[in-house]
């Protein structure tokens, strides 16, 4: 099971100023009918995830900064951070993440991304 450094306190302050960093927010609230179905929102979710990881590697960044949220769901219900957190402890993300030096925060999760060869 990866490993990741367990980020406390207030992230932007420490994160939000990285160089070289792609950021992906997951904010998507939106008022009224929904013109896509909860489901399909999350697996736009992970889409994205791994999308953003691949485009971070191949145009040299060193950090992808997803901010995803606190969970407000109940055990077993499926959320933007639960998708990102998923993701980032599979071995789909291996090939783009280095796991020992990403931080897995309350609220955001930064990936330090692997230099590509």
């Amino acid at each position: 099971m990866a490993r990741f450094i367990k980020g406390t306190g207030d992230w932007g302050q420490k994160y939000k100023d990285l160089p070289n960093k792609l950021d992906v927010d997951f904010h998507w609230s939106q008022f009224g009918p929904r013109q896509k179905s909860y489901m399909e929102c999350m697996d736009e979710v992970a889409n994205l995830t791994i999308n953003k990881l691949e485009e971070a590697q191949k145009k040299g960044y060193e950090y992808v900064l997803f901010m995803h949220g606190s969970s407000t769901s109940r055990q077993g219900q499926t959320t933007a951070r639960s998708i990102v957190r998923n993701i980032m402890r599979s071995k789909g993300s291996t090939p783009y993440v280095i796991k020992s030096k990403s931080i897995q925060h309350e609220t955001v999760f930064l990936a330090v991304i692997k230099p590509s060869k």
